[in-house]
């Protein structure tokens, strides 16, 4: 999925000249074809933004529909069915449901106040690692930078908005 993402990120004359279009391409088709693993908010929220990257609005919905519904009731999304809601999976969702969601969308406003609720007050999120015995340093610099980035798009949603269209930089 972040290959495919990245791809789709060239202009369709970069993809051409390096021989990227016929990848991405082959790798849009298998993650089309393959089911959801997991339905975590990390795979949906990249299938979101893949489905908009390549012109599929209608799937990229559709996945936030789903991806919406696996919110919790504290306002954001975990990792895992036996994992807490954390700043990393709530980061990401959030960053993937901006670009499909209404600007006032409930999802997105539960999930800001999750995050500003959770935030420390040096101002990073705690992300509890998922493998016993390991440190939650890493994955917490991880959870930071994705809930800041997932906030910061939410917050500045607004200035992507022209008359009644909302452009993102997911839609060529």
């Amino acid at each position: 999925l972040w290959a495919a993402l990245a791809l789709a990120r060239l202009s369709p004359s970069e993809r051409k000249e390096n021989g990227a279009d016929a990848a991405l391409g082959k790798a849009v088709a298998f993650i089309r074809r393959s089911p959801i693993k997991d339905g975590g908010p990390a795979e949906l929220a990249l299938r979101v933004l893949l489905g908009l990257r390549t012109r599929d609005r209608s799937r990229a919905e559709e996945l936030a529909d789903i991806l919406a519904a696996e919110q919790q009731s504290d306002g954001g999304w975990r990792q895992a069915p036996d994992l807490p809601s954390d700043a990393f999976a709530t980061g990401l969702a959030v960053y993937a449901l901006v670009y499909v969601r209404p600007l006032d969308d409930a999802a997105i406003a539960r999930a800001l106040a999750f995050l500003s609720e959770t935030q420390q007050p040096d101002g990073t999120w705690l992300v509890r690692t998922r493998k016993a015995g390991n440190h939650d340093v890493v994955i917490s610099y991880c959870g930071t930078a994705v809930a800041a980035l997932g906030m910061v798009e939410a917050l500045s949603a607004r200035t992507h908005v022209y008359g009644d269209e909302f452009v993102t930089p997911f839609e060529p």
